[in-house]
C-alpha cells in the first residue's frame, strides 16, 4: 500500500509538469535538434582531428581518463541515493520521513533529466556540468548540517540530479570529447569503467 501510494504521489506531482515540458519536435520550442548547431560550428575545426584520432590513441589520451573520472564521480555520488533512507534514520527521522527522501530524490532525477537536456541545448555542456556540480556540492553541504525533514527534501531532490547526470550528461560529454567517429566504442569503455567504480562506490559509501 505504501509503495502504491508513493507511486500515485509521484505521478500527481510529476506527470502534469512533464506533459507541459514535452514537445514533439525541438522546433516547437524554437530550438534545433541537439548537436545541429555544434556540428555546424565545430565541423571545420574538429574534422581533421576526429578523422586522425584512432581508438588506441583515444584510450591512451588524457581526455579519455578525464572523461572516465568525470563519469566515475557522477556515478559515485548517485550511489548516495540508495543510502538516503539510512541517512535519515541515522539522524533521528522516522522510517516514513526517511523513505520520503528517496522518493523526492527520484522525482528530482525525473525532472533533472529534462532540465539538464534543455540546459545543454541552451548554454552548452560545460556550463551545464559546472552548474550541476555547484548544486550537488550545495546539496551535500545541507545534508551534513540539516536535521529536519523539510530542509532535507531540497538536497535530496538535487542529489537525484546526480543520477540524471549519469544517464544524460555522460553520453553527451563523451560524444563531445571523442566525436561521432569513436563515440560508440569509447563510450562503451567509459561505461565499463563506470560500472566498476559503481560497485566500489556502493561498498565504500555503505562502509
Amino acid at each position: 500500500t505504501a509503495y502504491f501510494g508513493t507511486a500515485i504521489l509521484v505521478g500527481i506531482f510529476t506527470l502534469p509538469w512533464i506533459a507541459l515540458l514535452l514537445k514533439n519536435t525541438p522546433q516547437e520550442k524554437n530550438l534545433l535538434p541537439y548537436g545541429a548547431q555544434a556540428a555546424t560550428i565545430t565541423k571545420e575545426t574538429n574534422s581533421e582531428q576526429t578523422e586522425k584520432l584512432s581508438l588506441k590513441d583515444s584510450v591512451a589520451s588524457p581526455a579519455f581518463w578525464a572523461t572516465l573520472l568525470f563519469a566515475g564521480l557522477i556515478v559515485y555520488v548517485s550511489n548516495y541515493v540508495t543510502y538516503l533512507s539510512a541517512h535519515g534514520t541515522s539522524i533521528g527521522l522516522s522510517t516514513i520521513s526517511s523513505g520520503l527522501l528517496v522518493s523526492v530524490a527520484m522525482i528530482g532525477e525525473m525532472i533533472g533529466a529534462l532540465a539538464l537536456g534543455s540546459l545543454v541545448d541552451r548554454i552548452g555542456i560545460y556550463k551545464t556540468i559546472r552548474l550541476a556540480d555547484i548544486c550537488i556540492i550545495w546539496a551535500f553541504a545541507v545534508l551534513m548540517i540539516a536535521r529536519q525533514n523539510f530542509w532535507l527534501l531540497f538536497p535530496a531532490a538535487v542529489i537525484g540530479l546526480a543520477t540524471a547526470m549519469y544517464s544524460t550528461l555522460v553520453p553527451i560529454f563523451a560524444e563531445y570529447v571523442f566525436g561521432a567517429k569513436n563515440y560508440e566504442m569509447m563510450y562503451s569503455y567509459v561505461v565499463t569503467g563506470m560500472m566498476l567504480i559503481n560497485a566500489i562506490g556502493l561498498f565504500c559509501i555503505g562502509w
